[in-house]
């Protein structure tokens, strides 16, 4: 007070400063909330002390005064992690963001609880309770801890609680223009794709749905384009056609496979065993859901061998930021199976197959 404009006494105050703050933050994680806030409100109240400071410890003195002991880093993400409900989760991840919020371990941490919070209100929109389900969608949405990411998942579900909804479906007719896909018998794969892609197309439209074709001609597009536009429109599903080949002569595989988004260890590969699907994720656990209804009718719609429904990491399905499933309608190096897959009534079949399995997942969310 003396000294206003001597630098080294700016420093010491604020030396001091932090010797206090440690004292409190000492109490408080003893429990001792009216010790921890009587050294709070000391530096709150003290404009000499640096405002970056007071700042950190007006969080503090928030969980003093609502009870809440204080916890290392470690301690919220695994008290979150571990916590019974997705609430409770959300909270304690919420309440170490507010004590440290430059840790990327608390940022991971809201990020996880998000995806509970996400996955507990889909769970409550299926059974009904809406506005239980549009209660939680808002609170990912106005929380600026959350990736955007997430956020758009948030809104893109809440908009389907909406009583005029339509559901807006991205087909994407795999390979195309210098890229064929598998040949074989002089037929290509990028024309049997966008063939069963006009089929499903005009299926979903004749159920009212709005549908956006990644491409309508025999035309390249990159893979990167076609995720970045279902982004960008904010559709609420993406489905790839593609049909299948071994890539050696007079092959006897056969049958249709259905592919999520999953990477394992080593980068690319497939996964068979669902049980290690990351469904702890919104958008994963909404892609087998959407999964499995289309390839349950595909297979007793078309009578052709059962593959299951497995994880890859398909740039398609990786990229896309909305539940996402690609297929894989049959082998075209399989003389026999070619022969089935390559007419207009299969393609058709099976298009209408993907269509109501579709249609199956979206009623479930009326």
């Amino acid at each position: 007070g003396y000294y206003p404009k001597d630098s080294r006494l700016s420093i010491a105050v604020n030396n001091a400063a932090n010797r206090i703050f440690s004292m409190g933050q000492s109490s408080h994680r003893l429990g001792d909330f009216n010790t921890a806030m009587t050294y709070y409100k000391m530096l709150l109240i003290e404009n000499k002390v640096d405002s970056q400071l007071r700042n950190v410890v007006s969080r503090y003195n928030v969980l003093a005064e609502n009870g809440s002991k204080l916890l290392t880093v470690s301690g919220y993400v695994s008290n979150s992690k571990k916590a019974s409900t997705a609430s409770k989760s959300w909270n304690i991840a919420l309440e170490g963001k507010l004590v440290f919020p430059n840790s990327s371990n608390i940022n991971n941490a809201v990020e996880d609880a998000a995806q509970r919070l996400l996955k507990l209100a889909r769970s409550y929109q299926r059974s009904g309770n809406k506005s239980g389900a549009l209660t939680y969608y808002n609170m990912i949405i106005n929380e600026n801890a959350v990736l955007n990411d997430t956020k758009d998942l948030a809104h893109m579900y809440s908009k389907q609680l909406l009583s005029n909804f339509i559901p807006t479906v991205y087909i994407d007719p795999g390979h195309g223009g210098s890229d064929p896909g598998a040949q074989s018998s002089n037929v290509t794969e990028a024309s049997l794709n966008l063939s069963t892609a006009n089929y499903l197309k005009n299926y979903l439209e004749s159920k009212g749905y709005n549908v956006v074709m990644s491409r309508n001609s025999n035309n390249f597009l990159s893979l990167a384009e076609r995720a970045q536009e279902a982004n960008e429109l904010k559709v609420d599903a993406f489905v790839s056609i593609h049909y299948n080949a071994m890539g050696i002569p007079n092959s006897t595989a056969s049958g249709i496979e259905t592919y999520i988004y999953h990477r394992v260890a080593s980068g690319f590969g497939q996964e068979n065993n669902r049980d290690n699907f990351n469904t702890d994720n919104s958008r994963i656990n909404e892609s087998l859901l959407l999964a499995d209804k289309t390839h349950a009718n595909l297979i007793s719609s078309t009578g052709l061998y059962n593959r299951g429904v497995k994880g890859n990491n398909f740039h398609v399905v990786r990229e896309t930021n909305i539940p996402a499933v690609l297929y894989e309608l049959g082998f075209m190096d399989n003389a026999t199976e070619l022969a089935k897959i390559r007419t207009s009534q299969y393609q058709k079949t099976a298009a209408q197959a993907i269509g109501k399995g579709i249609v199956q997942y979206f009623n479930q969310l009326k």
